[in-house]
């Protein structure tokens, strides 16, 4: 019997990845390619002195800086049009347009029913050239925060964390 992919310690297959946001979870962007956020260092701390002979020397920095998440997909032509009357609360050009520097809690469900939850707002919304025999496309650029503002307090939240599911051999549960 084989096993299933979702029972590896790895993923298998990038299929299906979705993003979704707090303040517009029916926004009509339709994900082809995501790329989940990196984390960096942002390099070394130069600790040379005079005193060095042969080798220049360095310190890691103590924060690291999580990087842009960066999503390609379809879209719904009515993101132009807030005249255009649809069913789906959110889809309108007002809505991605009013999510634009907003920060708000983006959730990344990964294939393997693991979720990574962080804060940030949608930095750029790009569509990209129409043409003919071609889905029109658009690139969204996400900006980590790392911070959630609650009654006029800044707290730094545990947000950058990923939740795995808990599951045994039959159910699948998710937190």
């Amino acid at each position: 019997m084989p096993v299933s992919p979702v029972l590896l310690d790895y993923l298998t297959d990038g299929f299906s990845t979705v993003v979704t946001f707090e303040l517009g979870p029916d926004i009509s962007f339709f994900e082809k390619e995501v790329t989940p956020p990196g984390v960096t260092g942002e390099g070394p701390i130069n600790t040379t002195t005079m005193y060095n002979d042969t080798w220049r020397t360095a310190w890691p920095k103590s924060l690291q800086t999580a990087q842009a998440i960066t999503m390609n997909g379809a879209f719904a032509t009515s993101s132009y049009d807030d005249s255009v009357a649809t069913t789906t609360p959110d889809v309108t050009y007002a809505g991605v347009m009013g999510m634009i520097g907003v920060n708000q809690r983006i959730t990344i469900n990964f294939p393997d029913f693991t979720t990574l939850e962080v804060m940030g707002w949608i930095e750029d919304f790009k569509p990209r050239e129409f043409k003919e025999g071609e889905q029109p496309m658009a690139e969204l650029t996400l900006h980590i925060s790392n911070l959630e503002v609650i009654a006029g307090t800044s707290l730094v939240p545990d947000h950058f964390e990923i939740t795995p599911p808990v599951y045994d051999d039959t159910n699948y549960t998710f937190p």
